[in-house]
Protein backbone atom coordinates (compact mmCIF):
# COMPACT_ATOMS: atom_id res chain seq x y z
CA UNK A 1 0.00 0.00 0.00
CA UNK A 2 1.34 3.72 -0.83
CA UNK A 3 2.93 5.56 2.47
CA UNK A 4 3.34 9.06 2.25
CA UNK A 5 5.76 10.98 4.68
CA UNK A 6 5.97 14.41 5.78
CA UNK A 7 8.96 15.81 5.08
CA UNK A 8 11.06 19.06 6.38
CA UNK A 9 14.53 19.95 5.68
CA UNK A 10 17.16 23.13 5.95
CA UNK A 11 18.16 23.41 1.68
CA UNK A 12 20.76 25.44 2.15
CA UNK A 13 23.64 23.01 0.23
CA UNK A 14 20.91 21.51 -2.19
CA UNK A 15 20.30 22.53 -5.47
CA UNK A 16 16.68 22.63 -5.20
CA UNK A 17 14.05 19.49 -4.48
CA UNK A 18 14.27 17.40 -7.45
CA UNK A 19 16.81 15.09 -8.48
CA UNK A 20 19.02 16.05 -10.75
CA UNK A 21 22.25 14.94 -12.55
CA UNK A 22 25.72 15.58 -10.33
CA UNK A 23 24.53 17.85 -8.32
CA UNK A 24 23.14 17.49 -4.39
CA UNK A 25 18.92 17.82 -4.00
CA UNK A 26 16.74 16.80 -1.47
CA UNK A 27 14.96 13.88 -3.66
CA UNK A 28 18.69 12.19 -4.30
CA UNK A 29 19.21 12.12 -1.07
CA UNK A 30 15.60 10.50 0.00
CA UNK A 31 15.97 7.96 -2.83
CA UNK A 32 19.84 7.01 -1.90
CA UNK A 33 18.66 6.50 1.78
CA UNK A 34 15.45 4.51 0.67
CA UNK A 35 17.61 2.21 -1.01
CA UNK A 36 20.18 2.05 1.29
CA UNK A 37 17.38 0.32 3.33
CA UNK A 38 17.00 -2.09 0.86
CA UNK A 39 14.23 -0.42 -1.29
CA UNK A 40 14.44 -0.76 -5.32
CA UNK A 41 13.01 3.16 -5.43
CA UNK A 42 14.35 4.90 -8.26
CA UNK A 43 11.55 7.86 -7.99
CA UNK A 44 9.32 9.49 -5.20
CA UNK A 45 6.01 11.42 -6.04
CA UNK A 46 5.93 14.78 -4.35
CA UNK A 47 4.22 17.98 -3.87
CA UNK A 48 6.35 20.87 -4.82
CA UNK A 49 9.58 20.99 -6.55
CA UNK A 50 11.23 23.85 -4.21
CA UNK A 51 14.28 25.71 -5.67
CA UNK A 52 17.62 26.00 -4.51
CA UNK A 53 18.46 26.89 -1.27
CA UNK A 54 14.36 27.00 -0.20
CA UNK A 55 13.38 25.44 2.64
CA UNK A 56 10.69 23.31 4.14
CA UNK A 57 8.39 22.44 6.54
CA UNK A 58 5.74 20.67 4.93
CA UNK A 59 6.86 19.31 1.85
CA UNK A 60 4.84 15.76 1.20
CA UNK A 61 6.60 12.84 -1.02
CA UNK A 62 5.09 9.13 -1.48
CA UNK A 63 5.72 5.45 -2.82
CA UNK A 64 4.68 2.32 -3.35
CA UNK A 65 6.33 -0.34 -0.78
CA UNK A 66 5.96 -1.78 2.72
CA UNK A 67 6.83 0.69 5.59
CA UNK A 68 6.44 1.57 8.53
CA UNK A 69 7.51 3.97 11.69
CA UNK A 70 10.23 2.10 12.34
CA UNK A 71 11.24 2.40 8.76
CA UNK A 72 10.62 5.95 8.96
CA UNK A 73 13.12 6.08 12.06
CA UNK A 74 15.74 3.92 10.10
CA UNK A 75 15.55 6.50 7.26
CA UNK A 76 16.40 9.37 8.91
CA UNK A 77 19.53 7.47 10.21
CA UNK A 78 20.44 7.08 6.34
CA UNK A 79 19.46 10.90 5.47
CA UNK A 80 21.80 14.20 6.59
CA UNK A 81 20.83 15.94 9.95
CA UNK A 82 19.38 18.79 7.24
CA UNK A 83 16.47 16.54 5.91
CA UNK A 84 13.97 14.95 8.17
CA UNK A 85 10.83 12.57 7.95
CA UNK A 86 9.09 13.59 10.40
CA UNK A 87 5.45 11.82 10.10
CA UNK A 88 3.79 8.77 8.10
CA UNK A 89 0.62 7.92 6.49
CA UNK A 90 -1.26 5.24 4.70
CA UNK A 91 -2.76 7.03 1.13
CA UNK A 92 -4.99 5.18 -1.66
CA UNK A 93 -3.13 3.90 -4.53
CA UNK A 94 -3.86 6.90 -6.57
CA UNK A 95 -2.62 9.41 -4.21
CA UNK A 96 -0.38 12.09 -5.43
CA UNK A 97 0.73 14.89 -3.10
CA UNK A 98 0.50 17.56 -6.04
CA UNK A 99 -2.79 16.43 -7.74
CA UNK A 100 -4.33 16.00 -4.01
CA UNK A 101 -3.04 19.55 -2.79
CA UNK A 102 -5.92 22.55 -2.42
CA UNK A 103 -4.28 24.94 -0.98
CA UNK A 104 -0.04 25.14 -0.10
CA UNK A 105 0.96 28.01 2.19
CA UNK A 106 4.95 29.47 1.63
CA UNK A 107 6.43 31.56 4.49
CA UNK A 108 8.69 34.29 3.59
CA UNK A 109 11.13 35.72 6.44
CA UNK A 110 12.34 39.03 5.57
CA UNK A 111 14.96 41.60 7.21
CA UNK A 112 13.42 45.11 8.12
CA UNK A 113 15.24 47.70 5.90
CA UNK A 114 13.29 50.74 7.04
CA UNK A 115 9.87 50.19 5.08
CA UNK A 116 6.67 52.23 5.31
CA UNK A 117 4.47 49.80 6.58
CA UNK A 118 1.38 51.72 5.77
CA UNK A 119 2.44 51.57 1.81
CA UNK A 120 3.18 47.62 2.42
CA UNK A 121 -0.16 46.98 4.04
CA UNK A 122 -1.90 49.06 0.94
CA UNK A 123 0.27 46.52 -1.35
CA UNK A 124 -0.73 43.77 0.35
CA UNK A 125 -4.69 44.80 0.39
CA UNK A 126 -4.73 45.96 -2.84
CA UNK A 127 -2.97 41.94 -3.89
CA UNK A 128 -5.83 40.45 -1.84
CA UNK A 129 -8.50 42.32 -3.28
CA UNK A 130 -8.41 40.30 -6.78
CA UNK A 131 -7.30 38.29 -8.93
CA UNK A 132 -3.65 39.54 -10.62
CA UNK A 133 -1.46 38.55 -13.89
CA UNK A 134 1.80 37.28 -12.29
CA UNK A 135 3.91 36.83 -15.25
CA UNK A 136 5.75 39.34 -14.60
CA UNK A 137 7.02 38.61 -11.64
CA UNK A 138 7.52 34.84 -12.03
CA UNK A 139 10.61 33.52 -13.81
CA UNK A 140 9.43 32.05 -17.09
CA UNK A 141 8.37 28.70 -17.72
CA UNK A 142 9.04 26.38 -20.32
CA UNK A 143 5.40 25.38 -20.03
CA UNK A 144 3.17 27.63 -22.68
CA UNK A 145 0.48 25.90 -20.43
CA UNK A 146 0.86 27.82 -16.66
CA UNK A 147 -2.14 29.89 -15.99
CA UNK A 148 -0.31 33.20 -15.16
CA UNK A 149 -3.78 34.76 -13.62
CA UNK A 150 -4.21 33.88 -10.25
CA UNK A 151 -5.76 35.17 -6.77
CA UNK A 152 -3.38 34.35 -4.01
CA UNK A 153 -3.74 36.05 -0.31
CA UNK A 154 -0.93 37.57 1.31
CA UNK A 155 -0.36 38.74 5.11
CA UNK A 156 2.02 40.55 7.10
CA UNK A 157 3.13 39.97 10.01
CA UNK A 158 6.49 42.08 11.91
CA UNK A 159 7.92 40.44 14.91
CA UNK A 160 12.01 40.93 16.34
CA UNK A 161 12.85 43.32 13.26
CA UNK A 162 11.80 40.45 10.87
CA UNK A 163 8.82 40.54 8.22
CA UNK A 164 6.86 37.24 8.17
CA UNK A 165 5.39 37.25 4.76
CA UNK A 166 2.62 34.49 4.08
CA UNK A 167 1.08 33.47 0.60
CA UNK A 168 -1.73 30.92 0.37
CA UNK A 169 -2.99 30.07 -2.88
CA UNK A 170 -3.89 26.70 -5.41
CA UNK A 171 -0.39 26.76 -6.92
CA UNK A 172 2.76 29.22 -7.40
CA UNK A 173 4.45 30.00 -10.48
CA UNK A 174 8.27 29.31 -10.40
CA UNK A 175 9.66 32.47 -8.30
CA UNK A 176 6.81 34.16 -7.59
CA UNK A 177 6.70 34.10 -4.07
CA UNK A 178 9.73 35.45 -3.74
CA UNK A 179 9.62 38.44 -6.44
CA UNK A 180 6.27 39.61 -5.27
CA UNK A 181 7.91 39.76 -1.98
CA UNK A 182 10.61 42.02 -3.70
CA UNK A 183 7.71 43.90 -5.41
CA UNK A 184 6.12 44.52 -1.80
CA UNK A 185 9.35 46.06 0.00
CA UNK A 186 10.48 47.69 -2.94
CA UNK A 187 7.29 49.69 -2.93
CA UNK A 188 7.64 50.17 1.05
CA UNK A 189 11.07 51.65 0.52
CA UNK A 190 9.53 53.98 -2.04
CA UNK A 191 11.61 52.66 -5.10
CA UNK A 192 8.10 52.65 -7.03
CA UNK A 193 5.03 54.55 -7.66
CA UNK A 194 1.57 53.59 -7.04
CA UNK A 195 0.83 53.44 -10.93
CA UNK A 196 4.49 51.30 -11.10
CA UNK A 197 3.00 48.84 -8.31
CA UNK A 198 -0.01 48.25 -10.25
CA UNK A 199 1.35 48.02 -13.40
CA UNK A 200 3.45 45.01 -12.83
CA UNK A 201 0.25 43.30 -11.74
CA UNK A 202 -0.80 43.62 -14.46
CA UNK A 203 1.68 41.56 -16.10
CA UNK A 204 3.16 44.39 -17.28
CA UNK A 205 7.45 44.38 -17.63
CA UNK A 206 8.85 47.40 -15.44
CA UNK A 207 11.97 48.65 -17.12
CA UNK A 208 14.61 47.16 -14.62
CA UNK A 209 12.30 43.96 -13.56
CA UNK A 210 11.84 42.87 -10.10
CA UNK A 211 14.08 40.21 -8.82
CA UNK A 212 13.76 37.28 -6.89
CA UNK A 213 14.33 37.70 -2.60
CA UNK A 214 17.10 35.84 -1.75
CA UNK A 215 16.02 31.93 -1.65
CA UNK A 216 17.23 31.46 1.80
CA UNK A 217 14.21 33.12 3.12
CA UNK A 218 11.67 31.01 1.93
CA UNK A 219 9.85 28.13 3.41
CA UNK A 220 7.37 25.52 2.11
CA UNK A 221 5.01 26.61 5.59
CA UNK A 222 1.78 23.92 5.39
CA UNK A 223 -0.28 22.71 2.59
CA UNK A 224 -4.22 21.31 2.85
CA UNK A 225 -4.23 17.98 0.86
CA UNK A 226 -6.99 15.68 0.27
CA UNK A 227 -7.12 11.87 0.97
CA UNK A 228 -4.34 11.68 4.08
CA UNK A 229 -5.97 10.36 6.65
CA UNK A 230 -4.02 11.05 9.59
CA UNK A 231 -0.54 11.99 10.09
CA UNK A 232 1.27 9.52 12.90
CA UNK A 233 4.21 12.13 13.98
CA UNK A 234 7.76 10.44 14.75
CA UNK A 235 9.00 14.17 15.70
CA UNK A 236 6.77 16.90 17.07
CA UNK A 237 5.72 19.23 14.45
CA UNK A 238 6.54 22.69 16.47
CA UNK A 239 10.32 21.54 17.05
CA UNK A 240 10.39 21.15 13.14
CA UNK A 241 8.59 24.48 12.46
CA UNK A 242 11.40 26.06 15.27
CA UNK A 243 14.04 24.58 13.51
CA UNK A 244 13.24 25.86 10.25
CA UNK A 245 12.58 28.93 11.67
CA UNK A 246 15.73 29.42 12.62
CA UNK A 247 17.28 28.47 9.63
CA UNK A 248 15.44 30.65 7.58
CA UNK A 249 16.21 33.59 10.02
CA UNK A 250 19.78 33.15 9.80
CA UNK A 251 19.23 33.18 6.11
CA UNK A 252 17.59 36.28 6.28
CA UNK A 253 20.73 37.86 8.36
CA UNK A 254 23.16 36.46 6.08
CA UNK A 255 21.92 37.35 2.60
CA UNK A 256 20.53 40.60 3.58
CA UNK A 257 23.02 42.58 1.07
CA UNK A 258 21.71 40.44 -1.39
CA UNK A 259 18.68 42.22 -2.25
CA UNK A 260 18.27 44.09 -5.75
CA UNK A 261 15.57 46.87 -5.68
CA UNK A 262 14.45 49.90 -8.21
CA UNK A 263 17.29 52.50 -7.59
CA UNK A 264 15.66 55.37 -5.86
CA UNK A 265 14.10 58.12 -7.56
CA UNK A 266 13.90 61.75 -6.39
CA UNK A 267 10.61 62.45 -7.46
CA UNK A 268 9.37 59.32 -5.29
Amino acid sequence: MPIALLIAYNGSKFHGFAKQPNVPTIEGEIVRALRSLGTNIDKIKYMSRTDSGVHAVYQIISFEGKFSAKSAHKLNAELPECIRVYAISRVSRDFHPRKKSKLKTYLYIAPDFGENYDRILWAVDFINSREHDFSSLAKRSSSLLEKTRMRIKVQLKISNDFQYFFFKGKYFLWEQVRRVVTLLKAFGLKRLTREEFISALLGRKLPWGISPAPAGGLILWHAKVKDVRRWNYLIPEKIVKNWILNVAKRDAIINSRSWVFPPPRKFL
